[in-house]
């Protein structure tokens, strides 16, 4: 049977004493003793030293190098031993509570001493130090873990009014160990922000009166050693006794001043964010959303809220090149392109995105930063120069082959006015009517070109609604094919409108093609006129109108509908939704900048499935005067033998007008270019009545030939003659326009024989050197 061994050191100078007590100790059955004796305080500070014994017996005898002595030296230098038992040879209280505050474990008398009372108080006070020490140890790592965790505890006695706090409490605001944070409840409640007091005093109140739960959650501002503050978040639980009242508070608090700073900078970085004009998202590699700054919710037509969470699937409105970004930005680190987001509301907003990679601190992939610059008017900017310039290529080639276009109609204008006078009969006269009709009409379509091309402006006459309709309804019958029933509805005295004919025919008749593709089965073609009267109330439902007297066209279809995903891009240029080839997607477009240089406005409305109606309303002109070819027309003015001389580089056009100045009684002579007609009229300047020149030569052109004829000549008269209206102003500089009428080909001979009589009639009443005014621009 094993005991247990317990070591004592025995500190006293009389060797009987020493005898006395292992004796005493000897008849202990339960445990084994093994005493050490040290005859002198300073042997036995020396055996206390070496921290071998279970406890200590030490004699307490007053004077110097007493045993209390002995333990106040123990206790000063903090040597961790066992219990140290004082024994005194009389009873004496003031002596006992001396030795028991200097940090003896037990006072014991030696008339009272015997083995039982001996043995209990040594084990009694051993036992007593183990708790303590393991108590000790479970607070050194609790503390431990506190501080590992950045945590700090503290208990508040109600009923004493003491507040215990670990040093890591201490620790987060500024404090050692060893100093005193807090002596009481009161200094604690004082060093609390006075913002937050308040609040504080009011959880502390539920939880004393069981209002709530017995624990709570506070979040305060406590002031630290410095006189600064410091952001607590605490976990109070209280303790009630069996009347339900408050005992004891305690809890865990966290130093979370660091992370309410990084909170109010990332909020303050946040709204800089917010600020920013380009859109910033932030994905998980999920795929979720984990940051989207206000420019980005706008984006899409949606808040960060909204987005926060959500994958751009559950969102909608990213385009399918989405998932090839996401794969590249996690294969190469980066992607960047345009992708064209759909708001909420349907519209498009198309941005230049970048993304990139992030990495954690080991390299590892953990999220995608991507930015997305708004870039929707500078695509619309884009497209506008682009379109400016294929506008300026289609100008430039217009101007190049309108020259050459209208010297070919030129001589077949004239010749059917010639023709005319050699062939009286009706069918006959038929023929050239249409042919010149024809070549008139393929004139002005050169014109319109040109205008749409260059904007030139058109020729504004009283135009009769009737005369037009009809006049694209005889078109149409050879256009619009045998399945489509053509239809007109047309009001009685309709009011005359102001405007170019030609431009308004083009306009009728884009929206009567446009009508025609609509129907590839086939169905109903109305064009209709009639005069609208809109008042002030009227004009209020829409912003385009205005009162005033109109005449409105309309043209409706019966087939397949506009979609209205479309409607808004129709009047676009370029816009179309026909196959390749098909169209220009300049219809709509030319017809509405046609009808608002008209000083009109179009409109349209349209049922997918059941057809569509443009409408079209252009002011009217209420006066009398009739349009333009509806007077009779009298007779081209003849000439009394004068002598003209042509100058042109096309011989078709030299011959025609050779042959049409003869027939009306002038002779006539010819230059095939302006060096030949200079020579020929230095010849002959005296016999020469008028010159009519083409602006466009070789050699010498018709500005320079016209400058060195007024150098012969300062009184000669000139009709220069081009296939462009802008040869006009190249001969402002140099003031060639004093005595020069100007004709824009193709003419007819009518027009070229009103040109002649005029200048012929006119004198010259510019002195000479002096500058000219602009040339007189005649209708063709």
């Amino acid at each position: 049977m094993s005991f247990e061994i317990l070591k004592v050191l025995q500190v006293d100078n009389a060797a009987d004493e020493h005898a006395y007590l292992r004796a005493l100790l000897s008849k202990v059955t339960a445990v084994s003793y093994e005493i050490d004796w040290a005859r002198t305080i300073e042997e036995g500070w020396q055996l206390i030293n070496e921290c071998r014994h279970d406890a200590y017996l030490i004699d307490c005898h007053p004077g110097a190098d007493s045993g209390i002595d002995l333990i106040r030296r123990v206790q000063a230098h903090g040597l961790a031993v066992g219990p140290m038992i004082l024994i005194t040879d009389t009873s004496n209280e003031t002596l006992e509570a001396e030795a028991l505050l200097t940090g003896a474990a037990d006072y014991l008398e030696k008339d009272t001493l015997s083995a039982a009372i001996l043995d209990r108080a040594i084990r009694q006070a051993i036992r007593r130090r183990r708790i303590m020490e393991d108590l000790k140890d479970k607070e050194t790592r609790l503390n431990l873990a506190l501080n590992a965790a950045n945590l700090g505890f503290w208990d508040w006695n109600l009923a004493t009014g003491e507040l215990y706090i670990t040093p890591e409490y201490k620790r987060m605001l500024g404090y050692a160990e060893h100093e005193t944070v807090f002596p009481n409840y009161a200094a604690w409640q004082e060093a609390i922000h006075p913002d937050d007091r308040g609040f504080i005093e009011q959880v502390i109140k539920r939880l004393r009166e069981k209002q709530a739960s017995t624990a709570a959650n506070i979040f305060y501002r406590l002031r630290d050693k410095n006189g600064g503050y410091r952001w607590i978040q605490s976990r109070v639980a209280a303790v009630h006794d069996g009347q339900n009242r408050l005992i004891r508070l305690f809890g865990i608090h966290v130093d979370m001043t660091e992370r309410k700073l990084a909170e109010e900078r990332l909020r303050e970085q946040a709204a800089v964010l917010d600020q920013a004009n380009d859109g910033i998202i932030v994905r998980g590699l999920d795929k979720r959303t984990i940051y989207c700054n206000a420019s980005a919710a706008r984006m899409l037509g949606l808040t960060p809220g909204d987005v926060v969470g959500h994958t751009a699937k559950e969102l909608g409105g990213f385009p399918p090149e989405y998932d090839m970004a996401c794969e590249q930005v996690v294969q190469q680190g980066d992607w960047h392109g345009e992708l064209t987001l759909k708001r909420r509301d349907g519209s498009s907003v198309v941005t230049e995105s970048r993304w990139t990679l992030l990495r954690d601190d080991a390299g590892r992939p953990k999220a995608v930063l991507a930015f997305y610059i708004d870039i929707t008017e500078k695509k619309r900017l884009e497209t506008q120069y682009l379109r400016a310039q294929r506008m300026e290529s289609i100008g430039m080639l217009a101007g190049g082959i309108a020259h050459d276009l209208n010297n070919v109609l030129a001589p077949i204008v004239m010749a059917t006015q010639l023709l005319k006078l050699r062939h009286g009969d009706n069918e006959t006269q038929r023929l050239l009517d249409t042919v010149e009709s024809s070549a008139q009409r393929g004139a002005e379509l050169v014109r319109q070109v040109l205008t749409f091309a260059r904007g030139m402006e058109g020729q504004h006459l009283l135009v009769h609604p009737k005369t037009l309709v009809r006049d694209v309804e005889k078109l149409l019958t050879d256009t619009v094919g045998k399945s489509i029933t053509v239809t007109t509805r047309i009001e009685p005295d309709l009011w005359p409108v102001p405007g170019d004919p030609t431009q308004l025919h083009q306009v009728l008749m884009n929206l009567c093609i446009n009508a025609r593709d609509a129907m590839p089965q086939g169905g109903q073609l109305t064009l209709s006129a009639r005069n609208v009267h809109i008042d002030e109330q009227y004009a209020a439902m829409s912003p385009e109108l205005r009162p005033g007297l109109f005449v409105v066209f309309e043209v409706q279809d019966t087939g397949v509908g506009i979609p209205p995903e479309i409607r808004g891009h129709i009047f676009e240029p370029f816009f179309s939704t026909k196959m390749p080839g098909k169209g220009t997607g300049l219809g709509l477009s030319t017809a509405r900048t046609i009808v608002k240089n008209h000083d009109g406005f179009i409109a349209f409305e349209s049922v997918v499935g059941r057809g569509t109606t443009f409408r079209i309303h252009l002011p009217a002109s209420v006066e009398t005067a009739e349009a333009r070819g509806t007077a009779p027309a009298a007779p081209p003015p003849r000439g009394n033998g004068e002598t003209i001389l042509v100058v042109d580089d096309e011989a078709s056009i030299l011959s025609i007008t050779r042959h049409a100045l003869e027939a009306f009684g002038y002779q006539v002579l010819t230059a095939t270019n302006g060096a030949e007609a200079l020579a020929l009229f230095a010849q002959k300047h005296a016999k020469i009545a008028a010159v009519l020149t083409d602006m466009a030569m070789p050699v010498l052109d018709g500005a320079a030939l016209i400058y060195a004829l007024r150098k012969i000549d300062p009184a000669v008269k000139v009709i220069a003659t081009s296939g462009l209206k802008s040869s006009a102003q190249s001969m402002e500089p140099f003031g060639l326009g004093a005595t020069t009428a100007f004709l824009t080909k193709p003419f007819t001979a009518g027009t070229m024989l009103q040109a002649i009589h005029g200048a012929l009639a006119r004198r010259d009443s510019s002195p000479e050197g002096t500058r000219a005014s602009a040339p007189t621009t005649l209708p063709a």
